[in-house]
């Protein structure tokens, strides 16, 4: 998909799609808790718990859903 809409004069190297932990509890706060802005302890929690745990598991997932697309292009010679 985002390979289809890259222009004409890049060549995406590298696509990977990262921490699928943090999209369920993304979608969770969005539902449950409804806050527009974590708070200083979630940010610690999800510093020291739930980065470690998408780290694992974007590896057994093989960087196939999450909500952060990290990707490289490079510029060809046309």
């Amino acid at each position: 998909m985002l390979r289809d809409i890259s222009p004409a004069t890049l060549h995406l190297e590298a696509m990977r799609y990262l921490d699928c932990a943090g999209l369920l509890l993304t979608g969770a706060n969005k539902l449950l808790l409804r806050q527009s802005m974590p708070t200083k302890a979630q940010l610690q929690f999800w510093d020291e718990w739930i980065i470690p745990i998408s780290r694992v598991l974007d590896r057994v997932l093989f960087y196939s859903i999450a909500k952060t697309i990290f990707a490289v292009w490079h510029k060809t010679d046309s």
